[in-house]
């Protein structure tokens, strides 16, 4: 009985490793572009931050996507534009604030 218990551990373990060489073989290899959306939130409601999130445009985030140009050829990946950022809609209704004494899961929930 406990002989075939270790074998099932290992065989699961072993599973568990060829499965995850797999996924990191598989990850992001930087062959695409990594599509990256902004959602402004203004998050306290006043009007200087309104007009900030009015005044933003998609033009003010291309020195992001040059610095990931520069740090892909550095690293030759031969990529043009690794990362592409695009300006998404303001959210207006804010997240609520994280539960006070909640773990891990119960914040993301």
């Amino acid at each position: 009985m406990w002989k075939l218990l270790r074998i099932s551990i290992l065989l699961l373990i072993l599973g568990i490793v060829i499965q995850q060489s797999f996924l990191d073989k598989a990850d992001l290899g930087w062959q695409d572009n990594f599509y990256v959306a902004l959602y402004p939130v203004n998050a306290d409601g006043s009007e200087s931050v309104a007009r900030y999130i009015n005044s933003l445009k998609q033009d003010d985030f291309a020195p992001i996507e040059s610095f990931f140009a520069e740090e892909a050829a550095r690293y030759s990946l031969n990529m043009h534009r690794p990362i592409a950022i695009e300006l998404g809609n303001v959210v207006e209704q804010v997240p609520p604030p994280p539960p006070s004494n909640g773990n891990i899961v119960q914040t993301i929930l």
